[in-house]
């Protein structure tokens, strides 16, 4: 069931039809564990800090939080839910 509606969910939304590079479940699970635990900082327009992690937040959605220099990323929704906590907390730095 929860797979069929994180499908609805991003097949509402066209921006996230189209994702590079290909998924990994170790980095999902790794960047959702970071974001339990640690809070974003904003390095430059291509880069934060999440934690001792630097991730890639630019070309948002479909090649961002992935780790710089490695093409791997996280799942559409751990994308989804990076990006929301990620304007959260820069907005309140």
């Amino acid at each position: 069931m929860k797979a069929i509606l994180h499908f609805l969910f991003f097949l509402i939304r066209p921006r996230y039809w189209i994702m590079v590079p290909p998924y990994n479940s170790v980095w999902d699970a790794k960047l959702n564990e970071l974001m339990r635990t640690e809070r974003f900082t904003n390095l430059d327009s291509f880069t934060a800090q999440l934690g001792s992690r630097k991730v890639w937040v630019a070309n948002h959605p479909y090649a961002s939080f992935k780790p710089p220099h490695i093409d791997i990323r996280p799942s559409r929704m751990t994308i989804y839910n990076a990006h929301k906590k990620l304007m959260r907390e820069i907005s309140n730095e």
